[in-house]
């Protein structure tokens, strides 16, 4: 079976979007302990670029806004504890 033009370009964006996330977890997996002050400001860059991702790859955009609203709510729990005051203090 040959993918149409339309499916290749909706595997692009797919792709597209799986990157950003997925080299937040490279840079995290290659440290050997991986420390909140290094990987929350990740997380909000993920965001960032996530958000951007949205308007560019609107087919896609109840998945991302997903990913945000996930991601959004760790963060959210993580400021609300003692650690993150350590971490990031």
């Amino acid at each position: 079976h040959r993918l149409t033009p339309a499916s290749l370009k909706t595997l692009e964006d797919i792709r597209r979007f799986l990157q950003a996330p997925h080299l937040v977890q490279e840079i995290v997996s290659g440290e050997k302990t991986p420390i909140l002050s290094h990987v929350l400001p990740l997380y909000e860059q993920l965001i960032i670029i996530l958000r951007n991702l949205v308007r560019e790859l609107e087919k896609l955009s109840l998945g991302i806004n997903a990913t945000i609203r996930k991601l959004e709510e760790y963060l959210n729990m993580s400021r609300r504890t003692k650690i993150h005051a350590l971490a990031t203090g």
